[in-house]
């Protein structure tokens, strides 16, 4: 076949060649190179696709554009991760469309997905969603004058109206589109995009006042992984760290778990750096969010601070990478879809970028113990803290305020001393029940029990996070309500009756935290939501009435979990002030808590953990089917031949559980989540 007759995605022509002539069979090959591209389809799907760019697309399709392609019978968005294929295929489908024209992936952050996607072995498709935005960019448009030559009398008023610059929405209040469209298209006018930038000022600040901050005197190491222990000094270590990379003209990047669980961090930003920093996060709104997409793409803000999904996002010249780790169970470093921990992921663009990575916490995660007792990640301690830790023993598990408490919060009040007391129930009653057929009253759209508000019948379902009137039994009609149970809002009304209401705040997730508004009362009642950064406040006690009540949240899912909390908590204690837990248990890790030594703890831990094959020794794979279905045999059958000293599997009704030293012995699994009824987690957070 002739070079000139020779199709691309069988129907167009190919370009002219260059001034030397080439084989045929070659020129077909190096032509069918450059007019195919590999595309990364939004679906449930591990692979790349590979299509044909048409010739109206020529030279306009390039690496990270955004194209809708077809899929079978669909129309599909997809991202173009690279330019020409290998494919030997001469009939192939074409792109559709290119959708926008913008770069929202690079190299480096291709290989950040691929890698995720390969750890957690998630259908790298399913990464695609963090990528696509959701509008096209938001521009600020405006005109400027050029000329009046040739213009009439109504254009030239409209050109002394303009003077040097105007803008769009100001010029069409004094003429319309037409004549604007007139005046480009006669060169007197010239009309002006530029991106809208981030707006900060959306963004509700609470602090002012950063006077008082210590400063901070560890080392900015340039490379590798560090763990600093979070203090106060954090703030000053956090600006050191960004002032470095702007002398070098480099980019900060600081992942924290919500943008508002870090509230003086945020504001502290902000009165530093102003319009030079750019949030990203789902807490803002769709049109603020994309505002930002946009400005992180085209590479205009020299500081991020953003939440994981932020890590998925192509980044030009960055200088590193600030990591403050999660120690609440409401910000725990997972994402369902697709599933991933954020702290791994971090890991991965540290490496990925050859960026440092500073991570902040008070107490190392268990993945990261381990590189820190081999010296391959640095620690900076930030010195032991002056309180005592007090184990109460209690009669029974629902035996909450019991006299030791109430005299230690009477003790407080009276010197002015402030206490918090953290019970995490909602409502007044968290249990009803129908005492005539025994029907748990719950949800009417998802079935999940209701807890009682104690206003008004209302009823609230945490799932749905919304709120029901119910006077009655749903099943048979019974107004025979049995009410169980202590929840917060009980515990505050016990407490108002027996010190008055004037000093006592509650706080929950179904009312709005502020961080500053709470350094006004000397009591506060709150559930685990409160877990999250409290600075500048500090507290003379604080005081977990039930373990138990804690230890049995739904995300928190092991002792280690409560001692990592416990930790993070002291840190919010006056010199000399001291944190309550009670149980009717004596938990294995109350010793080291009480006498402070949970650097023994922590070994204690890593040997149980050794022994139970749990990582961070092993990694543990979930593989869970919805509903009752049952697991194929075959599928048992087959993971039951990797058995051997590295390899455990088990099975239940609806999990298979697999222990392994080597991930990638496991890549093959993916594709099975193409049925939605099966979900993989890798070191899901009942491992950890």
């Amino acid at each position: 076949m002739c070079w000139r007759t020779c199709l691309v995605g069988a129907r167009h022509a190919v370009p002219t060649p260059p001034f030397h002539y080439v084989d045929d069979e070659r020129f077909k090959e190096y032509n069918l190179f450059m007019k195919t591209c590999d595309v990364l389809v939004n679906g449930n799907v591990d692979q790349l696709f590979t299509y044909a760019i048409p010739g109206k697309f020529a030279g306009k399709i390039g690496t990270g554009h955004i194209v809708t392609v077809p899929l079978g019978s669909n129309k599909i968005t997809g991202i173009v991760v690279r330019i020409g294929s290998k494919t030997k295929m001469e009939k192939l489908k074409e792109i559709l469309n290119i959708k926008y024209e913008i770069k929202v992936l690079n190299e480096n952050s291709f290989g950040v997905i691929k890698k995720t996607s390969d750890y957690f072995l998630q259908n790298i498709g399913k990464f695609c969603t963090k990528l696509i935005p959701l509008s096209g960019p938001n521009y600020r448009i405006e005109y400027n004058k050029i000329s009046n030559e040739g213009a009439s009398k109504r254009e030239k008023e409209i050109l002394a109206l303009i003077g040097k610059r105007i803008d769009r929405k100001e010029l069409l209040s004094h003429t319309t589109r037409p004549t604007i469209l007139r005046m480009i298209a006669h060169r007197l006018i010239r009309e002006i995009k530029t991106l809208l930038p981030c707006r900060n000022d959306t963004m509700k600040t609470e602090y002012t006042d950063f006077s008082s901050l210590p400063e901070s005197n560890s080392p900015i190491y340039k490379m590798g992984t560090v763990f600093i222990q979070r203090s106060p000094t954090i703030y000053d270590y956090i600006n050191k760290i960004i002032l470095n990379n702007l002398n070098k003209g480099r980019k900060t990047l600081i992942i924290i778990p919500q943008l508002l669980s870090h509230q003086f961090l945020v504001d502290f930003l902000k009165s530093v750096y102003g319009n030079k920093i750019c949030f990203y996060s789902s807490a803002l709104s769709d049109k603020e969010k994309n505002i930002s997409f946009h400005n992180i793409i085209a590479g205009n803000p020299e500081i991020i601070v953003g939440t994981g999904d932020a890590l998925f996002l192509p980044y030009e010249n960055p200088g590193s990478l600030i990591f403050l780790m999660p120690e609440s169970p409401h910000h725990f470093h997972y994402d369902s879809m697709p599933f991933y921990n954020t702290e791994i992921v971090a890991g991965i663009y540290a490496n990925e970028y050859s960026v440092p990575l500073y991570i902040i916490g008070k107490t190392p995660s268990i993945n990261l113990i381990p590189s820190i007792n081999s010296g391959r990640t640095r620690f900076i301690e930030s010195g032991s803290s002056e309180s005592a830790f007090y184990f109460l023993k209690s009669k029974n598990p629902y035996d909450i305020l019991t006299k030791q408490i109430v005299s230690e919060i009477k003790s407080d009040m009276e010197r002015g001393k402030r206490t918090l007391v953290i019970y995490n129930q909602l409502g007044y009653y968290p249990f009803v029940k129908c005492n005539n057929c025994n029907t748990i009253v719950s949800c009417p759209a998802c079935n999940t029990p209701l807890t009682f508000t104690g206003k008004n019948n209302l009823y609230y379902c945490q799932k749905c996070k919304k709120y029901f009137t119910i006077k009655k039994c749903m099943n048979c009609g019974s107004n025979n309500l049995n009410f169980s149970g202590t929840g917060i809002e009980k515990l505050a009304s016990q407490l108002r009756k027996e010190f008055g209401s004037n000093n006592i705040k509650t706080i929950s997730a179904s009312a709005p935290l502020n961080i500053k508004e709470i350094s006004r009362y000397n009591l506060i009642i709150t559930t685990s939501f409160i877990f999250r950064d409290l600075y500048p406040n500090k507290f003379h006690t604080i005081i977990i009435p039930s373990i138990e009540n804690i230890l049995n949240e739904y995300v928190i899912k092991s002792e280690w979990h409560f001692v990592r909390i416990a930790e993070y908590l002291k840190s919010f204690l006056d010199p000399g002030g001291k944190m309550m837990v009670q149980s009717p248990i004596y938990y294995d890790f109350i010793p080291y808590l009480t006498s402070g030594k949970t650097e023994k703890y922590i070994s204690y831990t890593l040997n149980l953990r050794k022994e139970f094959s749990l990582p961070p020794y092993f990694h543990t794979i979930s593989i869970k089917i919805s509903g009752n279905n049952s697991f194929p045999d075959q599928l048992y059958k087959k993971l039951a031949k990797y058995e051997n000293n590295s390899t455990k599997v088990s099975k239940s009704n609806c999990t298979i559980v697999i222990k392994t030293k080597k991930l990638s012995d496991f890549i093959f699994l993916k594709p099975i989540q193409r049925k939605r009824e099966f979900r993989i987690y890798v070191d899901s957070e009942e491992y950890l």
